[in-house]
């Protein structure tokens, strides 16, 4: 099989480095993304049964309540079709609900975390030209959260981007 590179770059390590990093999706995290969160039992089980069933498989989970004492779950996620893990989701319920009551959809989610009220997330953002292994931009950071029986950005965080 000849390879559509020129001669001197077909030896060595060259194609061999290209490969792995192809089948690496260049460093995501699709790797971790198979691991089932362990220990649902209720309600959990449940909405991660919903998020399966709308073809995500959850990474990552936390619990944080509104000022109001509303509790919110909230998921991350990855197309269960995603072979380079750049197709993820943010899904939030309310446990008086049977679905979800905030969906979103990212390229790459850096992290997730419960704050007082709601939750922050950090997420990748890319240039029109940048590869999905290598956003050049700087992180953004959003926080929202549960107000007046609603999701909200939370005042005093500015959007970035």
């Amino acid at each position: 099989m000849r390879l559509g590179l020129p001669r001197h770059l077909r030896r060595g390590p060259l194609p061999a480095l290209l490969c792995a990093a192809l089948l690496t999706a260049c460093g995501s995290n699709a790797a971790r993304s198979s691991r089932p969160t362990p220990g649902l039992t209720g309600g959990l089980a449940e909405e991660v049964a919903q998020l399966r069933h709308a073809g995500y498989n959850v990474t990552s989970h936390v619990t944080s309540f509104g000022a109001d004492g509303t509790r919110m779950d909230v998921y991350h996620s990855l197309c269960s079709g995603s072979t380079d893990g750049h197709c993820q989701s943010v899904d939030v319920f309310i446990r008086r609900t049977a679905r979800a009551v905030w969906h979103r959809q990212f390229t790459g989610v850096r992290s997730l975390r419960a704050t007082t009220g709601g939750f922050a997330l950090v997420v990748d953002r890319y240039r029109p030209s940048d590869p999905l292994c290598c956003p050049s931009l700087s992180p953004k950071h959003e926080t929202y959260v549960w107000q007046g029986g609603r999701l909200k950005r939370a005042a005093g965080v500015p959007p970035s981007g």
